[in-house]
């Protein structure tokens, strides 16, 4: 697959979008729970993350950080490494980008976010998430997604 840093950027906003919905209004679709709003909480940083690593490694694409930077691609946007995001936030160092409001240990919100287990506890529902805890993970992901796209520069 050839993502590029302007494709994992519109999944970040898309998957912001999407669980900040309240509810869907389609009929016959039920609404959407805390579990799968943090859960798009954390594919929206995972994406985010992902677009700041290609940018800083002067990769357009995921297939030319394969090529390029074939140990940076294996550990971190395949498998299991490529949904943490602990790995993916050291790597990309992305407390010395954020200019205000950078997560910090004692954010819980970040630790359950950052947690090994994520985000398969939230995919096979074997993670309890309160509303209020969903509302954290979101706001600390748009958060990050506003200070990580102007980094981004323009990008296609």
């Amino acid at each position: 697959m050839r993502t590029t840093v302007g494709q994992f950027r519109a999944a970040a906003e898309a998957h912001l979008h999407v669980a900040g919905a309240s509810a869907l209004s389609a009929p016959g679709v039920p609404k959407a729970t805390p579990a799968t709003a943090a859960y798009l909480s954390h594919m929206a940083v995972e994406c985010s993350l992902k677009s700041l690593i290609l940018k800083a490694s002067k990769a357009p694409t995921t297939a030319d950080l394969e090529q390029h930077h074939p140990r940076i691609y294996q550990a971190l946007f395949t498998g299991r490494g490529g949904h943490r995001l602990s790995a993916l936030a050291d790597h990309a160092r992305v407390e010395s980008h954020l200019q205000s409001n950078a997560p910090g240990a004692g954010d819980a919100a970040w630790r359950r976010m950052r947690g090994d287990a994520r985000p398969y506890s939230l995919r096979y529902a074997t993670e309890a998430v309160t509303a209020g805890e969903a509302q954290a993970e979101l706001d600390l992901a748009r958060r990050l997604h506003s200070e990580i796209k102007p980094l981004l520069g323009r990008v296609g």
